[in-house]
């Protein structure tokens, strides 16, 4: 059953959600991607890195949809992985208008938008087909991480789905202990300076599902730093986002199958 408006809503009061997740609009990036774009099923799918990578790093994108900057993250995780990273459009081509950021109608219209468009309901045939058109190019083990609200999405996946070794959370928002009951899986939760102090959900999930999860805060960083609102020409920037991906790849490797 489709989760109540309502319920997303109280989400808006929960452990992650910013105000800057609100008002910060994406940054444009002239970066070319080496990566290239397939297509699964109607779905547009970025792909960078070895296609015959067993060990494949499935990203999900923030509400702006798989912009040049997302691209750039993944290249990265993929060149210091020399793994597979794909970033599934499961907006279908319609994200998040930029035009209207912030949003007109405020936080109860982004919301009820994600409502129509990107809960887990919605987007996991879509994301199931990525996964499945990997095995099919001879992936075996999978990550999942999330940029912002798609940091909810891989946490909720990841419950609900045990075939992930390891999560990772990039400027988490709207994440909820609810998102978490399932889960096995360890974390790394990566927070900038904009979420509220995230140790209590961290405790949390050690109560669900032990202590091999991480978390450090990038207190010197907006929130998006790593994804939509990260501007990697200013070069404190480009340096924070490198070092959020090298603890990403490491604890990857960390927890990959043996």
């Amino acid at each position: 059953s489709t989760q109540s408006t309502g319920h997303i809503y109280t989400l808006l009061n929960k452990v992650s959600m910013s105000d800057a997740c609100c008002t910060l609009a994406p940054v444009s990036s002239s970066y070319t991607a080496v990566g290239k774009i397939e297509t699964i099923n109607g779905m547009s799918v970025y792909v960078t890195g070895p296609k015959d990578s067993k060990f494949v790093h499935i990203g999900l994108v923030d509400i702006f949809g798989v912009l040049a900057n997302a691209k750039q993250f993944a290249d990265k995780l993929s060149s210091s992985t020399g793994q597979r990273v794909i970033l599934p459009d499961y907006y279908l081509g319609a994200p998040w208008s930029q035009d209207n950021f912030p949003p007109k109608g405020g936080r109860d219209e982004l919301v009820s938008w994600i409502q129509k468009v990107a809960t887990l309901e919605v987007v996991d045939k879509h994301l199931n087909d990525a996964i499945e058109h990997a095995k099919k190019d001879g992936a075996t083990h999978f990550t999942i991480f999330g940029f912002c609200y798609g940091a909810k999405l891989a946490l909720q996946k990841a419950a609900k789905d045990a075939n992930f070794y390891a999560v990772g959370l990039l400027h988490p928002s709207f994440v909820d202990a609810s998102d978490i009951k399932e889960l096995k899986s360890p974390v790394i939760c990566l927070p900038s300076k904009d979420e509220p102090d995230m140790l209590p959900f961290m405790e949390s999930l050690k109560k669900v599902s032990g202590d091999k999860h991480y978390h450090q805060r990038f207190d010197d960083m907006q929130h998006g730093w790593c994804a939509a609102r990260g501007d990697w020409s200013v070069p404190e920037q480009a340096k924070r986002a490198t070092e959020a991906i090298e603890l990403l790849a490491n604890f990857f490797k960390k927890n990959a199958p043996k």
